[in-house]
């Protein structure tokens, strides 16, 4: 029996229950912490925490659309240089979280360039790199329907578009509730201050799970403990 676009958008939202990408929520809501825009002034309260959601999944996303057509040239590239892109998204994290917890104080503190960094992340831009860099470390567990889509696009490049689509429309729905989730924590003034401050360490945790690609052995770990590969 083929895949279907109902089939693909339910196994991408199910896909939250995996043990692959069960350790991506806190990890995420810690990034989308230090973005919020409880904390940042020139962004809309009600829309900040949607953008930056989206823009990550963009990043996450299209990084694993592209290694799901492992003929394209750019999937190849991706492949070769992975580890360096996930390495400089782990230097990135931590220099995130050292930020965002104040270790990077000092003389360094009067910088403008830095002050406009605490206050704000890279923007969009920002949320996308973090994407990318998460996408390097973090991946779906393969189960029998993305092992179909996946076999899909390697067979019917064209075809096969919108399974993929579907199937990353539905693994996206969970990080928006969980980045609304994290949007009403932030309204409240100590336990947002409180979050802000305890994403910055776990920040520079995944940072450096990320630098020695320990990510990847949780994953694999966790996978094998609970004998659930995914949708």
């Amino acid at each position: 029996m083929g895949v279907t676009m109902i089939l693909a958008l339910s196994a991408g939202f199910l896909s939250f229950l995996s043990p692959c990408v069960l350790p991506l929520y806190p990890a995420f809501l810690s990034y989308l912490t230090g973005v919020n825009p409880r904390f940042n002034k020139q962004e809309p309260r009600s829309a900040g925490w949607f953008w930056h959601t989206f823009f990550f999944l963009i990043g996450f996303s299209g990084i694993f659309l592209l290694l799901g057509y492992s003929a394209f040239a750019l999937s190849e590239w991706l492949y070769v240089y992975q580890s360096y892109i996930r390495v400089a998204g782990g230097a990135l994290l931590m220099i995130f979280g050292a930020v965002q917890i104040g270790l990077l104080g000092g003389r360094w503190q009067s910088s403008k360039t830095l002050l406009r960094f605490k206050s704000r992340p890279p923007g969009y831009v920002g949320s996308v790199l973090i994407g990318l860099s998460f996408a390097m470390g973090w991946t779906p567990c393969t189960g029998p329907i993305l092992a179909g889509i996946m076999t899909s696009a390697a067979l019917q490049p064209l075809e096969a578009v919108p399974l993929m689509l579907a199937y990353i429309f539905g693994f996206s729905i969970p990080f928006f509730v969980w980045g609304f989730f994290g949007y009403k924590l932030q309204k409240l003034q100590k336990a947002g201050k409180l979050l802000h401050e305890l994403s910055g360490y776990f920040l520079i945790v995944v940072g450096i799970l990320l630098l020695f690609d320990l990510t990847t052995r949780i994953t694999a770990f966790l996978a094998s403990f609970f004998s659930f590969y995914g949708f």
